[in-house]
């Protein structure tokens, strides 16, 4: 699926990293795609994302944490060759990019990175 993803990005401006163990594609620091549980997930715009999923059969997101997103939506590996989703991947691409930049936080002398990556004590 990373692969598959990989070739759908090829020539957008993104920074892809690792993130909670798994891949990750950010556009000025905000997330708005990523493979997890052998799903892909993508960022959208409320409306485009309501649309897509009664298309596409695509489920809200649910985090580790049991927190369901209200921007993302997550399909199974049977989806990725479906031109919905394609255009979908490339809506979402042109909604994060309207976001303002976020600014990366700058690491205190001595401070210790979390281990979570999100810059907390733990």
């Amino acid at each position: 699926m990373k692969n598959w993803l990989d070739k759908q990005l090829a020539g957008m401006k993104i920074e892809a990293k690792t993130m909670f163990g798994n891949p990750a594609y950010l556009v000025n620091g905000n997330m708005f795609a990523k493979i997890e549980k052998g799903k892909f997930v993508v960022r959208l715009d409320p409306k485009d994302r309501d649309d897509l999923a009664a298309k596409t059969g695509a489920e809200k997101y649910v985090m580790f944490n049991g927190m369901v997103t209200k921007d993302y939506i997550a399909f199974g590996p049977a989806l990725t060759g479906n031109a919905d989703i394609l255009a979908g991947l490339k809506k979402g691409f042109e909604y994060i990019k309207k976001m303002p930049a976020k600014e990366k936080a700058e690491k205190k002398d001595g401070e210790k990175k979390s281990r979570c990556g999100c810059g907390c004590k733990k």
